[in-house]
């Protein structure tokens, strides 16, 4: 992607995004937001949102969490209630919440869209990744309607430092090096904005699609969560299976959990 942005990447820009939702705090005050982007899901006719678990923070009013009511900018909605759930391992930086709120629910059902298990794949070794989220410096609210700028980095794997700054599982890390270039939700190419509110959204891989006609859902796997970014270097996020681990206590006998877990076996 950069300035000859072609209609293959449009497709891909709004597949991502109409699923990638900003976690904002203590709207409209723009002092607190965005604290993070997460990912929709929707599993077994059940809503949740998949981030990173330091978004929601200690000590945090979780009554003040809210979210644009559309992905193109707009009125913000508290969540209203949800169920938090994160590991027992503090060195696993995943959070999932369920959102149960019955106009959360009806506001996110007519205007975003969401992945499913089927959509969540092994990270490869080799491949293209996708990171897309909300910085800070892109973001503002007016009058509690949201004006933001989604930014899109494309990168590669990464080999793991000798001495991460951060603890984490070895068995769940995903090191990814860090785009100098982004791509702005307009299409144009941007240097890589500090990536402050983007921790929590999802690591997508472009995979081979056989499909006719194409389309972007044949192309693009989620395949884990980012929670760190050096920018001097790398971005670091937690294998999918770590969530899929977690979902398992609520979901026992679901066959695309079971699937996912599976991949180190």
């Amino acid at each position: 992607m950069g300035e000859s942005i072609t209609p293959e990447d449009i497709a891909i820009r709004d597949y991502i995004l109409n699923r990638t939702i900003p976690i904002l705090y203590n709207a409209p005050d723009p002092t607190d937001l965005p604290n993070g982007t997460g990912t929709l899901f929707r599993i077994e006719d059940r809503i949740f949102v998949i981030t990173a678990c330091h978004v929601f923070g200690e000590g945090r009013n979780f009554a003040e969490f809210s979210y644009p009511i559309h992905p193109n900018n707009g009125g913000i909605s508290t969540f209203g209630s949800y169920v938090l759930m994160r590991p027992t391992d503090e060195l696993i930086d995943i959070a999932i919440a369920e959102l149960t709120d019955a106009q959360t629910k009806k506001n996110l059902s007519a205007n975003w869209q969401f992945c499913t298990l089927s959509d969540v794949c092994r990270p490869p070794p080799e491949g293209s990744f996708i990171v897309a989220g909300y910085p800070v410096s892109m973001i503002a609210v007016t009058d509690t309607r949201l004006n933001s700028c989604a930014v899109m980095v494309k990168t590669k794997r990464n080999s793991a430092p000798t001495n991460p700054e951060l603890p984490a599982r070895a068995e769940f890390e995903l090191f990814l090096k860090f785009g100098r270039k982004a791509t702005s939700q307009s299409g144009s190419e941007i240097d890589t904005p500090r990536m402050n509110g983007v921790n929590g959204a999802s690591v997508w891989v472009v995979v081979e699609s056989v499909s006719t006609p194409w389309s972007p859902a044949s192309l693009l796997r989620v395949v884990g969560v980012l929670w760190s970014v050096s920018k001097s270097s790398f971005m670091r996020a937690t294998d999918w299976r770590a969530v899929a681990m977690a979902l398992q206590n609520i979901f026992p006998d679901n066959a695309e959990l079971k699937r996912i877990i599976a991949w180190d076996m």
